[in-house]
């Protein structure tokens, strides 16, 4: 349009308002009467501007939770971990989805034992080999739990008594012997090998010569069964001493207890062989890890033995043998008993098809154990899954605008 002013106004352009720069500083910039705006309408165009920030906030919260359920590759649709997935629903616990998905020592040993069972050709000849490591590592098990009884504080502490009592006994039936045979000729007499000889004389009293009469056979016209010579009063009496003395409960005590202790310390010296060790921790085939903390256990045993052996019978004894090694190998003895039923089953039942299937769930938990799992959620319970500071008062999913009312309803008792 061409305005010419010295024409005069233009009625077009007569309803149009023009304010210069001054005058819209007016409005603007300067409290005044024409830009005066009251306090309660200030307080709602904030309200305004923050419900207009809450839903931008409320908008890029909800893009990034999930709203539909991750596809499910076509190998893994029939494995355990695709038919649970296909079962979840958007009410779904999370304890429970953690508990499906997460990835530990024990999924990982599950899934190495699926790979061997797997990579097995025969499975009955695989159970076989495996009992016979078992058979070795429970040979180990046995072996060093019946040593670390034998070294106990208690068996040590026993040994030792038993070690002080066949000493005591020793010398008070030594003692009273002495004075019964302080007068014999020879010496050695009561000791170990006259001991046996009279035993001998014994049995040989009682099956040859004598049968019906009890030994010694002091009685009118006997003969010494030794000697083969007439018995006088005075070997008769000698006789019959010596019986005393074998018979006596001074010298059946210190006989008791010098075998008792002998068989204690046959036992304590029984020692794992080196050699044996070696060939079972072989036949076990146990790691480079085991394998050394075995064969060093064995030696200090056989140390601590050693020492026991010759510890003095007045003072405490103790081993100081750390046998923790011992749950480890029955952690791998159970583990071995648990391969060997599943190789029989797996031997008995051609169920390779399903062993695969676990194998491939194994490998996808352990590959994608750090990635949430995706629910299915619905609008109201993803707005749920904001921020509590980012949350609405109500649980339908709206424009900011649209609560803000009831919001100042509540609040203030104000309608607007």
């Amino acid at each position: 349009m061409s305005y010419d002013i010295s024409l005069g106004i233009n009625d077009h352009l007569s309803s149009i308002e023009i304010y210069d720069s001054d005058c819209g500083s007016v409005y603007v910039n300067e409290e005044n009467e024409l830009a005066y705006e009251p306090k309660l309408l200030r307080f709602f165009s904030r309200l305004i501007e923050i419900s207009d920030e809450l839903s931008e906030k409320f908008k890029f919260a909800l893009q990034g939770l999930v709203s539909t359920m991750p596809s499910i590759p076509q190998s893994y649709l029939e494995t355990p971990s695709g038919k649970w997935l296909r079962t979840i629903k958007h009410d779904t616990a999370s304890t429970i989805t953690d508990e499906t998905c997460q990835w530990n020592d024990e999924y990982k040993q599950s899934l190495e034992a699926l790979v061997v069972r797997l990579n097995t050709p025969d499975l009955a000849t695989e159970a076989t080999k495996l009992k016979k490591v078992k058979v070795k590592v429970d040979e180990l098990i046995k072996s060093f739990r019946n040593w670390e009884n034998k070294l106990g504080v208690d068996n040590c502490s026993a040994y030792l008594d038993k070690k002080k009592d066949s000493v005591t006994k020793g010398k008070a039936a030594t003692k009273y012997a002495k004075s019964i045979f302080e007068q014999i000729p020879l010496t050695g007499v009561g000791e170990g090998i006259w001991s046996l000889m009279w035993d001998h004389a014994r049995a040989y009293s009682k099956q040859v010569c004598y049968p019906e009469t009890e030994f010694p056979n002091v009685t009118d016209g006997s003969v010494c069964v030794l000697c083969q010579q007439p018995l006088n009063e005075e070997a008769k009496q000698k006789l019959i001493q010596f019986e005393s003395f074998v018979k006596g409960e001074l010298e059946l005590a210190a006989k008791k207890s010098t075998y008792e202790l002998a068989v204690c310390e046959s036992s304590l010296s029984d020692t794992p062989d080196e050699e044996l060790i070696s060939t079972i921790v072989v036949a076990a085939n146990l790691d480079d890890v085991l394998t050394p903390l075995v064969m060093n256990l064995r030696m200090a045993i056989e140390n601590a033995a050693g020492k026991l052996l010759k510890a003095e019978v007045d003072k405490e004894f103790e081993s100081g043998i750390d046998f923790s090694i011992i749950p480890q190998l029955e952690k791998i003895s159970i583990e071995l008993e648990i391969s060997v039923k599943q190789l029989e089953e797996d031997a008995k039942k051609d169920n390779r098809p399903s062993l695969v299937k676990q194998k491939q769930a194994r490998h996808a938990t352990s590959r994608n154990s750090g990635t949430p799992v995706a629910i299915i959620r619905s609008p109201t319970q993803r707005i749920g899954d904001a921020p509590a500071a980012l949350r609405p008062p109500q649980t339908e999913h709206k424009a900011a605008q649209s609560w803000l009312p009831q919001m100042a309803l509540r609040l203030f008792g104000i309608k607007f």
